[in-house]
Parts: structure tokens; C-alpha cells; sequence
């Protein structure tokens, strides 16, 4: 296998963006949120797999893919903490459900 390389995602999302970053079209935009807020329990969900998985293999053959999972693993949580840390971002950029043209500020 290729050696799996842990990449430093480098996305400024602290700097302000528009509300509607997804080609001016809210929907998408709302859609597109909602789904990047998904993906870290998704993330999770395979490294755990993945860590569950190589511990029932012999442990020659745990050996032989060590790299490569602990690669995986590296590769997916950094992935993971960078959409945990945009999280706050989305939060104060929300639109409100009540129909106001307003950012809400009903999150927990």
C-alpha cells in the first residue's frame, strides 16, 4: 500500500466569509452546513471500525498494516477537529427557524 501521509487541512474559517458561501443560494448553503456537521460522528464511526477491525487479526498481520491504520486514523481525526473547530462558525452564522432575517441565538 502507499504510505498514507496526515495532511494539514489549511482552510481559514475564522476570517469572515458570506452567510450564504454557497454560490449565494441559502438552501444550499444550509444543506451543505448540515452535512459538514455530520461528518465528524461518520469519521469517528470508521476509525473506531477500523481500530476494532485490525484487533481481531493475528498479530503478524496487525503488524503489517500498523502504518497504514495508524495513517488512516491520524488522517481522519485531523479531519474531524478541523470540522469540530468551524462548528462555532456555522453556530453564529445560523438563521433563526422563527423566519426572521436574523442570526439565532437558540444553539446550547
Amino acid at each position: 500500500m502507499t504510505e498514507l501521509v496526515v495532511r494539514r487541512l489549511l482552510i481559514d474559517l475564522q476570517s469572515p466569509f458570506a452567510r450564504n458561501w454557497c454560490g449565494g443560494d441559502a438552501f444550499s448553503t444550509a444543506f451543505f452546513n448540515s452535512l459538514s456537521m455530520s461528518f465528524p460522528f461518520g469519521e469517528q464511526f470508521f476509525i473506531d471500525a477500523v481500530r476494532d477491525a485490525v484487533a481481531t487479526l493475528p498479530p503478524e498481520v496487525q503488524a503489517k498494516y500498523r502504518a497504514d491504520v495508524r495513517g488512516f486514523i491520524g488522517q481522519e481525526a485531523r479531519t474531524a477537529a478541523s470540522i469540530r473547530s468551524s462548528t462555532p462558525t456555522s453556530r453564529t452564522r445560523a438563521w433563526s427557524t422563527a423566519g426572521r432575517h436574523a442570526p439565532t441565538s437558540a444553539w446550547p
